[in-house]
């Protein structure tokens, strides 16, 4: 991948389970930078290995696509950002759980996934597409979730901002 403004990593491995941590290096933090500085990362993950993903992200906008991953769980936390969110076509099961602070998320479902979604805001607007996933109880749910092959559980909690779900 490429990662401007650098990166940090840490890898450890714990009951035969493999950690990566990346992270901007510390001397690298926005405004500690000159003019034209950028923290633009751009990298692919291995499509093969179920993964579960925990990204943390502050001031920003970020293109998070997972359609061809296997990914399992997914937690995402940011602060003042817009972020673009593509969850996997083929996963299985992927539990996700966002938080977002005043922020704009869309989240984008691949077709042929169900999804169960719940969200909690405080001044935020959460969409939801109706035709995919009525409501169901206290959220949203596609009619076939019980059966689906590949389905998503979404918990949205956000706070002032927009979240998109389609």
């Amino acid at each position: 991948g490429e990662f401007g403004g650098g990166v940090d990593y840490t890898m450890d491995v714990e009951d035969g389970v493999e950690f990566v941590k990346l992270c901007v290096p510390e001397q690298n933090i926005p405004w500690a930078a000159g003019p034209g500085f950028s923290l633009d990362w751009s990298f692919n993950i291995n499509r093969d290995i179920p993964l579960t993903l925990d990204v943390g992200t502050g001031a920003s906008q970020s293109l998070i696509d997972l359609n061809d991953l296997k990914v399992t769980e997914l937690s995402l936390s940011t602060g003042a950002s817009a972020t673009d969110l593509t969850l996997p076509a083929s996963a299985g099961f992927t539990r996700v759980v966002t938080e977002s602070g005043a922020a704009s998320l869309n989240i984008r479902i691949p077709s042929g996934v169900a999804a169960r979604i719940r969200s909690s805001s405080g001044l935020a607007s959460v969409t939801v597409d109706t035709s995919r996933f009525p409501h169901a109880g206290s959220g949203y749910e596609s009619p076939d979730y019980g059966t689906a092959a590949n389905k998503v559980e979404l918990d949205i909690k956000t706070g002032v901002g927009a979240v998109d779900i389609r």
